[in-house]
């Protein structure tokens, strides 16, 4: 299963690499490739530390976010 989200695209878009990502919102390089990949839905937790490295780093606003990150969160895990 998928979860949607627009967060490899922004990152190809912008010249942002996942080491990147990883290193200045404290989440492991693994999780962010599942994420990018489109393989693991992010908790609250994981949105609410890559939003905060968006912001400070690329300066994104909230909308930006919206279109990045999925709104909802994914209760069940994968088979």
């Amino acid at each position: 299963m998928q979860y949607e989200n627009g967060l490899l695209e922004f990152l190809q878009n912008n010249g942002i690499t996942q080491s990147n990502v990883a290193l200045g919102s404290r989440i492991s390089q693994v999780t962010i490739n599942r994420i990018c990949n489109k393989k693991l839905s992010p908790s609250k937790t994981l949105i609410g530390k890559i939003s905060k490295y968006l912001v400070k780093e690329i300066d994104c606003t909230a909308e930006d976010i919206k279109k990045i990150l999925p709104e909802h969160i994914s209760t069940k895990k994968e088979k």
